[in-house]
């Protein structure tokens, strides 16, 4: 039941490829964000007191905060290829693991397959090594009881002659 789990496919396979679709739905979301920030209206932000007075009452965007998030999304652009470098790694990654977890796969079952040889064989050794010793324990039982009777046959055979020197 473990080896068939081993030869099945991979899961991390599976949370690669989920990894690499949200990469994508992150990078359509950037540059659909690009375009909206290009089109923004500049005549809010003209005047910085107005902008300011405008975000603390409405939460408006002034220049600045325009500006800072022009950074930020750029940064973002710019890690997105640190990101899609070590997925694309992964990915090297597993493919050279494949071959490596069916071989330890085939050799667990290999070894497997002998411990279970030797199991059995020890317990035929087992079963044969309980047998002769219950031969031996009948055999030392009888030879105690016929050395007990051989000692009370002499025993009556020395009654008998001391008897028999008497009459």
């Amino acid at each position: 039941m473990y080896i068939q789990t081993f030869k099945m496919l991979l899961a991390p396979v599976h949370e690669l490829n989920h990894t690499e679709c949200v990469l994508q739905k992150l990078e359509e979301e950037i540059n659909a964000f690009r375009e909206m920030l290009s089109c923004l209206d500049m005549r809010r932000a003209v005047l910085s007191a107005v902008g300011s007075t405008l975000k603390w009452f409405f939460g408006t965007a002034t220049l600045l905060d325009v500006e800072e998030l022009y950074k930020t999304v750029d940064k973002m652009h710019r890690t997105e290829g640190d990101i899609i470098h070590p997925v694309n790694h992964q990915m090297t990654y597993l493919k050279t693991l494949d071959p490596a977890v069916k071989f330890n796969t085939e050799a667990v079952e290999t070894l497997s397959e002998k411990v279970k040889v030797i199991m059995l064989d020890l317990n035929k050794w087992k079963d044969k090594t309980d047998i002769a010793i219950h031969w031996l324990n009948y055999t030392i039982y009888n030879q105690n009881n016929t050395f007990t009777y051989i000692c009370q046959l002499e025993f009556a055979i020395l009654e008998l002659q001391t008897i028999v020197k008497e009459v």
